[in-house]
C-alpha cells in the first residue's frame, strides 16, 4: 500500500470515507486550473488576450487532468494489493500481510480479507492435521489386530483365544468411534457446524481401557504397565478422543523401551481443579532442551523404535491438538539420552 493512502486516513474529516478521498482528490483537481490562472494574471498584471488565457486554461486543465489521474492510481493501489494477495494466497498458498485498522471501506476491506485468509488457511491446516490424524493412529489399533492374529493363529480354541478376540473387537469397535468423531471434527472445521459429545469420563476407566487394547504390544516387548491412582478421577470430555491421546503416549513409551522394561501411567491432582496424568517410561530419553519441538508438526525429533518401529513425525503434534481442545495442557520432559521420558497431560476435572 502506497503512502499516499495512509497520509489521507490521518486527515481527520476524510479518514472514515474512502468515497470523501476520491471527491478530495477531485476537488483539488478541478481547481487547479482556476488557481493556475489567478497565478498568472496577478504575476503578469492581467496582460493576457483571450487566446492566450484560454491556452493557458487548457495547459493547466491538462495538467491537472494528469496529476489528478496519478494520485487517483495510487488512492486505489490498496484495492489492487488486495486483489494480488487474494491471488497469491489462491495461486500460491502465501499468506498475506494486508494492513488492518484503517477505518474507511477499503480499510475494513483489508482487515476483513486479512483475518479471512487467516481463518481459511488455518482451517485448511487443520482439516489436513485431520487427514494426518487418521492415516497415523490406524496404525496403532491395526497393529495390535495383526500381533492379536499371530496370536490367535498359534492357539487352539480356548478361553484364552476368545480373550484375545475380544481384545480385538474393543480395537475395533473403538477405532470406528474414534473415526466417526474425527469426521464430526472436520465437518465443523467446514462448516463451522456440529458439536463434538463431551461426556463426564473416569479416568481410571479410560486409562484400563488403553492398557486392556495395548496389551498384545505390551507382551511382545514383555513389558510391564502399571497404572497408579489415588482416587477416582472425572473429567469432561470426548472419551474416544481422550482415549487416543494416551494411546498414542502408550504406544510411543512402548517404542522407545526395550525388552522387559517397565511404563508408569500416575494419575494425580495437580490443584483444586485439574488433575496431571504422567506416562513414564526408562527407554532411550531424549535432550530435555528440545522437548518442545517434539511437538511441531513432522518434526526432525521423529525416530525409530527399539525394535524399529516407524514414527510418522506428526503423533504428538496431533496428540497436543486433542489436549488443548478439552482445554488442557501437555508437556515433555527427560533427565537425557537413555534416561526415560515423562509426559505429562493437564486436564480440568469433571
Amino acid at each position: 500500500m502506497t503512502s499516499l493512502y495512509q497520509q489521507l486516513s490521518h486527515v481527520k474529516w476524510i479518514r472514515n470515507g474512502y468515497p470523501v478521498k476520491f471527491l478530495f482528490v477531485a476537488f483539488c483537481g478541478i481547481h487547479i486550473p482556476l488557481i493556475g490562472l489567478f497565478a498568472c494574471i496577478l504575476w503578469s498584471g492581467n496582460n493576457f488576450t483571450p487566446l492566450q488565457s484560454l491556452l493557458i486554461i487548457l495547459g493547466f486543465t491538462l495538467l491537472a487532468t494528469a496529476i489528478t489521474l496519478h494520485i487517483i492510481r495510487k488512492l486505489i493501489n490498496p484495492v489492487i494489493v488486495s486483489s494480488d494477495a487474494l491471488t497469491n494466497y489462491l495461486e500460491k498458498g502465501e499468506l498475506p500481510k494486508l494492513p488492518i485498522g484503517f477505518p474507511d471501506e477499503v480499510g475494513q476491506l483489508m482487515t476483513n480479507l486479512q483475518q479471512t485468509i487467516v481463518y481459511i488457511d488455518k482451517l485448511n491446516r487443520q482439516n489436513k492435521d485431520l487427514i494426518s490424524l487418521l492415516s497415523h493412529d490406524m496404525r496403532s489399533p491395526l497393529n495390535s489386530i495383526l500381533a492379536v492374529c499371530e496370536l490367535l493363529e498359534g492357539l487352539e480354541e480356548s478361553k484364552e483365544s476368545k480373550q484375545y478376540a475380544q481384545i480385538v473387537r474393543k480395537c475395533v469397535d473403538g477405532q470406528l468411534t474414534f473415526l466417526a468423531d474425527i469426521i464430526q471434527m472436520l465437518k465443523m472445521s467446514e462448516k463451522n457446524e456440529g458439536k463434538i459429545e463431551f461426556e463426564k469420563i473416569d479416568v481410571s476407566v479410560l486409562l484400563q481401557e488403553v492398557q486392556a487394547n495395548l496389551s498384545p504390544q505390551l507382551s511382545q516387548k514383555q513389558i510391564e504397565l502399571q497404572l497408579k491412582m489415588d482416587k477416582h478421577f472425572f473429567v469432561i470430555g470426548n472419551f474416544s478422543l481422550l482415549k487416543q491421546v494416551f494411546t498414542n503416549l502408550v504406544t510411543n513409551a512402548i517404542k522407545f523401551s526395550q525388552m522387559g522394561q517397565s511404563i508408569i501411567i500416575q494419575a494425580n491432582q495437580a490443584c483444586k481443579d485439574k488433575i496431571m496424568v504422567e506416562v513414564k517410561d526408562n527407554g532411550i530419553g531424549f535432550d530435555n532442551k528440545k522437548a518442545e519441538a517434539l511437538f511441531d508438526r513432522f518434526t526432525k525429533m521423529g525416530r525409530i523404535g527399539t525394535l524399529n518401529e516407524s514414527s510418522t513425525g506428526i503423533g504428538l503434534y496431533l496428540t497436543r491438538q486433542i489436549v488443548q481442545m478439552h482445554a488442557g495442557h501437555i508437556f515433555a520432559k527427560s533427565e537425557g539420552v537413555n534416561k526415560g521420558a515423562t509426559f505429562s497431560v493437564e486436564l480440568k476435572l469433571a
